[in-house]
């Protein structure tokens, strides 16, 4: 590595290494390495705004490369952003290595960083599985949005039972996770002040659109059908229309 690459590399926020606009190229290399880095940190020290990403299974942006999704969002708007990828396909249920390897340690470390940046407003971004996982997120830390991208609402045995999709995955994170919440509905009925959740997914997509529907009725929760679209991976299909960025620029704003 180089004297400069090193230089960019050095910075940190407490005991977490960071990029910022100085450096975002470097992260973006980071990014698209094939190692087993879940976290990654841009800093914006003027900004008093959080987003954190999380990741779906395949540990991309609904379909999108994360670098790529990386430099639209630093391209359009200067906030503070944490992106998170689960290499072990847990939906974030034990957090991540670079948070401790647990949930309780991954809740603790995300409201370290929030403090250490100063942050007032905080979002959330969950992709695919990655959406379940961003409200249960939202909700131990004081989520002001939280969007879900075709994200699963209930890991339930007899809300799967017809969902050959999610199926083996819900019974995996059941036993693997048995004293974690499995049912989305309740916790955001039952939570004083719960984050306002926008769901996103396609009209024809009958898996995604079951899954939304199941908090139908809730007063937080608003819903984004994109029409006519049969597949999950909703926010590739938003960026092909060139939709993307105005759906981003509404969530932040």
């Amino acid at each position: 590595m180089s004297k400069i690459s090193q230089a960019e590399n050095s910075k940190t926020l407490g005991r977490y290494k960071y990029h910022d606009s100085s450096s975002r190229d470097l992260m973006a290399l980071e990014m698209l390495g094939e190692g087993e880095q879940g976290l990654f940190i841009h800093r914006e020290p003027a900004s008093k705004q959080l987003l954190i990403v999380f990741t779906g299974m395949a540990r991309e942006a609904g379909g999108i490369p994360l670098m790529d999704f990386y430099k639209l969002v630093t391209d359009n708007f200067k906030i503070n952003v944490i992106y998170m990828r689960d290499h072990d396909r847990l939906g974030f249920l034990d957090g991540i290595k670079e948070m401790g390897g647990s949930y309780e340690s991954t809740i603790e470390g995300l409201r370290e960083l929030k403090t250490l940046m100063g942050i007032d407003r905080l979002m959330i971004i969950g992709l695919s599985t990655g959406g379940f996982t961003a409200v249960l997120y939202g909700l131990e830390l004081g989520a002001e949005r939280v969007a879900g991208y075709g994200a699963p609402t209930a890991f339930t045995e007899a809300f799967v039972a017809n969902d050959q999709r999610s199926r083996n995955v819900a019974a995996r994170l059941r036993k693997q996770f048995p004293d974690r919440p499995h049912d989305l509905r309740p916790l955001l009925e039952n939570h004083p002040n719960p984050p306002k959740v926008d769901l996103h997914y396609g009209e024809l997509m009958l898996h995604d659109r079951r899954h939304a529907e199941h908090l139908s009725g809730l007063p937080s929760v608003e819903f984004h059908p994109l029409a006519n679209y049969a597949g999950h991976p909703v926010m590739t299909e938003l960026y092909l229309k060139k939709r993307l960025e105005g759906v981003l620029e509404e969530f932040l704003a």
